[in-house]
């Protein structure tokens, strides 16, 4: 009928990015600690309205486009080291039909582009729009639906005399379904084209006051403040909990069997907007733990490839600033592959609890990581054997986090535990790579660690 169109469709997106090939995986692997694997972004789709409506079996120009966004305290620790734009290329988009259409699967291949930086702004980019030409299948009323398919990209950002080239390979895991139906009168206009970042007009800090983070009143909830993101690298000594499982491997191995030292990286997610002192919140949290290079090397040589982890126990415990009932995780059990000269481990959580907070914003919350429990699992010497572990903290199981102003966009510190020197670039070039001047992190999966090269 006169006057219909089938509604303009957004969906905020969430995609799984892989490095795209050997030397953009080599070049990940070299600057995150124990291997990079994957990187979850949240992008917004959307599909464009179009009008009038197409009746059934008509064929119709349907326009698609994708729009990223890097925050401005982030664009300017990026700044900060004299990158000032950052490159977009080899861009291929897939898009299908699902309900209510028909037609072959639009592959775009968005022009490239060059993101301008600059500090105290925003930066923003913008895939598309995006067309193809589509038949409808459904009645009018009926909804029209496209799928967001996988999305490849060459990142290119400049440090100096330095380029750097990273290939990802992004597919879908949520949100990446756009579906409308009909609706009448006309439809509104799209939104704006992307318009190049400008700087802010300066503005002296805020002075404290009522409400200000570590102001007088700051147990009230400031705009814009956030608990950031806190990662540590923990030390912890495993011990066999069961005599008779000691005693039969080290009749195997004939080798006397000691406490073993174990780095675990813990992280807690960021909390935004920060809770003000009385208010509930959901803190959440994840762990990774892992085996060096050398020890796995020695569990190879004994013709070993591969080993469950189960049975994990993983308390948590509100240790300042914050009270409430300890989270006690069981994570699932996880089949974990051993290659000699690499070291090998698992990922624990996400994993949250409900809690209140005790102190005022802008004093510090803290978390207390207590023993673990782990059941390593192996077939060796010609039998499937079970070696109850129990770990106990030694340093570094404290998490401890204090309001920052600002929006929180990180989902896990991607800042080494301690320190900063030479790894502070290093950062900023990951950082750029990965997010793609607009790809934001999210949720709680392992942190991005750095380590020094050189």
């Amino acid at each position: 009928p006169a006057g219909t169109y089938p509604a303009a469709a957004v969906s905020d997106a969430t995609y799984e990015c892989r490095a795209a090939d050997t030397a953009s995986q080599a070049l990940l692997d070299l600057m995150t600690e124990g291997g990079f694997d994957r990187l979850v972004v949240n992008p917004t789709i959307r599909r464009e309205a179009v009008a009038p409506s197409p009746g059934p079996g008509d064929a119709f120009t349907a326009a698609f486009s994708m729009r990223l966004a890097l925050p401005a305290d982030l664009v300017d620790g990026v700044v900060g080291v004299g990158i000032d734009q950052v490159g977009l290329t080899d861009l291929t988009w897939t898009i299908t039909p699902m309900a209510g259409v028909s037609g072959a699967p639009l592959v775009a291949h968005p022009p490239g582009q060059t993101i301008a930086l600059v500090a105290g702004a925003p930066a923003v980019g913008q895939l598309g729009p995006v067309t193809g030409t589509f038949t409808r299948t459904s009645e009018l009323g009926e909804p029209v639906a496209f799928r967001s398919d996988g999305l490849t990209l060459t990142i290119q950002v400049s440090l100096g005399a330095a380029p750097i080239d990273v290939k990802l390979a992004c597919d879908p895991t949520a949100g990446n379904v756009l579906s409308a139906t009909d609706e009448a009168g006309t439809p509104p206009p799209p939104p704006p084209p992307v318009e190049p970042p400008t700087a802010p007009p300066a503005s002296p800090p805020p002075s404290g006051g009522p409400g200000a983070v570590g102001g007088p009143g700051g147990g009230g909830k400031p705009a814009g403040s956030h608990l950031p993101a806190v990662t540590s690298q923990a030390t912890y000594e495993c011990s066999i909990t069961d005599p008779a499982v000691r005693s039969m491997i080290e009749t195997l191995t004939r080798t006397p069997v000691d406490s073993l030292a174990v780095n675990p990286v813990l992280t807690m997610a960021a909390v935004s907007p920060s809770p003000a002192q009385g208010a509930s919140f959901t803190a959440t949290f994840s762990a990774r733990l892992s085996l060096p290079s050398d020890i796995v090397d020695q569990v190879v040589g004994l013709g070993i490839a591969e080993a469950t982890i189960s049975d994990v126990e993983w308390a948590v415990h509100p240790e300042a600033g914050v009270t409430g009932e300890p989270i006690l995780a069981r994570p699932p059990a996880q089949q974990v592959t051993l290659a000699a000269g690499r070291p090998a481990g698992g990922d624990f959580g996400p994993f949250s609890g409900a809690f209140t907070r005790t102190s005022a914003v802008g004093e510090p919350v803290s978390f207390r990581f207590d023993a673990l429990s782990v059941t390593i699992g192996v077939a060796a010497f010609g039998q499937d054997l079970s070696v109850p572990l129990r770990c106990t903290p030694v340093a570094g199981n404290v998490l401890t986090t204090v309001d920052q102003a600002g929006t929180a966009v990180l989902g896990r510190s991607l800042l080494p535990a301690t320190g900063a020197g030479d790894a502070t670039r290093q950062l900023v070039v990951l950082a750029l790579a990965l997010l793609a001047a607009g790809f934001v992190l999210s949720g709680a999966d392992a942190p991005v660690r750095l380590r020094r090269r050189g």
